[in-house]
């Protein structure tokens, strides 16, 4: 949904899809944050503490109320809609950090650890592999500079976790990359 989730082209079923996906657009070509959605989203309800309105938030809140205020025949947009996106946004800016959490529970040594952070990180491309007693039992391949690094970190999860499923009880295991 935001750097990486390309809107359109899902078949939008109404009038508010296509509202969002103009938002969706609106956030992420403008690079703005989970928090600057959230201030916007207080001042929209009327529920924030902050005296000062930043640039940021004063062109989300601008959007907001051009969206939550059309009148016949479209209907106003949905204002909870709003702390949905908040809410998806601020779980793909997490991405990284999560991964980096998932990246430290592996049973694997530190400099494996640290390799593996790089991958996202540093947006490198090679060839993943798992070796159990000396035999490459899996391997896949990534290149993060095609993805964001958030949809990177999924993908460099999901794939982790499909390998490890294949690691025969109680063996030690190795992650190696190369480029």
């Amino acid at each position: 949904m935001f750097k990486g989730i390309q809107p359109g082209g899902a078949g939008l079923e109404n009038p508010d899809d296509t509202e969002t996906e103009n938002f969706v657009k609106f956030i992420k070509e403008n690079g703005y944050t989970a928090d600057q959605m959230r201030e916007a989203y207080y001042r929209l309800v009327g529920v924030s503490d902050e005296i000062e309105i930043t640039p940021e938030v004063a062109a989300i809140l601008s959007k907001m109320r051009g969206m939550t205020e059309k009148s016949f025949p479209l209907t106003n947009f949905p204002i909870n809609r709003f702390a949905t996106l908040v809410g998806t946004k601020e779980k793909f800016e997490n991405m990284v950090p999560l991964y980096h959490k998932y990246v430290d529970a592996l049973k694997i040594s530190d400099v494996e650890k640290g390799i593996l952070r790089s991958i996202i990180d540093n947006e490198r491309e090679g060839e993943i592999a798992l070796w159990v007693e000396g035999k490459t039992i899996s391997y896949f391949k990534i290149a993060v500079k095609d993805l964001s690094k958030e949809i990177a970190a999924v993908v460099m999860v999901k794939a982790i976790e499909k390998m490890v499923k294949e690691i025969p009880s109680g063996k030690k295991y190795e992650i190696t990359f190369s480029e």
